[in-house]
């Protein structure tokens, strides 16, 4: 990105922004472990996550 961020694209991983800021992995998730691991890299600011759960 211009910005020097990496642009990442959440998917399944992350249902929404507040899980981010507050490094909250999603509950209802079917593996929690790289639910808590996303969570962990992406909310760093390096990154800007584009949210789309379907």
């Amino acid at each position: 990105m211009a910005d020097g961020r990496t642009a990442v694209i959440a998917g399944d991983a992350v249902y929404s922004r507040r899980n981010l800021e507050q490094r909250l992995p999603t509950p209802t998730t079917v593996n929690a472990d790289e639910s808590r691991a996303f969570v962990e890299t992406y909310s760093d600011p390096r990154y800007r996550v584009y949210l789309c759960h379907d």
